[in-house]
């Protein structure tokens, strides 16, 4: 693999989530990324399929999070290669996957460092800094509807919406993701899906007694947060 081609794309993709390029950059470093948690999950004894499938997936949502911060850093920087940092962050949150595990069997939690508001508005122009805030609280409280769908809506659903909504990553370029294990049509599909479950819930509540309080309340939030803050708004904005 070059490891100056893997640089010149990281470089092109920092700036654009539509980038033809993101499909032969997926290509590129999946074997990199897979190979990089085999390696921390092997010393932490659990090397199974689907633990690699979670840590890849993971990598992918750092590397697109807050408009692919991690791609625009690297790109800022001459002389690095992102191979090497590829390496670091995949071990980073290999350890971090591992480590949230052990808490939750003692009882307890592992989180992540929270992000404060300045520091989205830091990074965003003056025009957007409100509506990134506003955007980020959104998908917090939709996150935690999808998991109130245990059975419908695995880890690897909640990653392709985020990765779609979020992120900005197109269907066909998700499914060169190959923990995604999906056609484009196949992502496409999930995306339906996963938008009318939400969009469901959001108007009518989630069926069943499983619902409870808890849906009431973040559905409550939800229609009353913003008169942009809807299932719609995700789906076309």
């Amino acid at each position: 693999m070059s490891s100056i081609e893997t640089n010149r794309l990281a470089r092109i993709c920092a700036y654009s989530a539509e980038a033809p390029e993101w499909e032969e950059f997926v290509r590129l470093i999946v074997p990199v990324v897979g190979l990089a948690a085999r390696r921390v999950a092997e010393v932490w004894g659990d090397a199974s399929s689907a633990t690699l499938h979670e840590i890849v997936q993971d990598v992918f949502v750092k590397l697109c999070a807050d408009e692919r911060r991690v791609l625009r850093e690297f790109a800022s920087r001459d002389g690095e290669e992102f191979l090497r940092l590829l390496r670091v962050i995949t071990a980073r949150l290999g350890r971090d996957h591992f480590r949230r595990l052990t808490a939750e069997k003692r009882g307890g939690s592992l989180t992540g460092v929270p992000v404060e508001p300045e520091s989205v508005a830091n990074e965003v122009p003056d025009g957007r800094a409100a509506r990134a805030v506003e955007m980020r609280s959104l998908f917090a409280q939709l996150d935690g509807l999808l998991r109130l769908y245990p059975k419908q809506v695995s880890a690897r659903d909640r990653k392709i919406f985020w990765l779609h909504f979020s992120h900005g990553m197109s269907p066909r370029a998700i499914s060169r993701i190959a923990t995604v294990d999906l056609s484009a049509a196949g992502v496409e599909s999930a995306l339906t899906r996963l938008t009318r479950l939400l969009r469901d819930t959001v108007i009518h509540g989630k069926p069943g007694a499983e619902a409870g309080a808890i849906q009431s309340s973040r559905a409550r939030k939800i229609r009353a947060f913003s008169p942009t803050a809807t299932i719609d708004t995700i789906e076309h904005g």
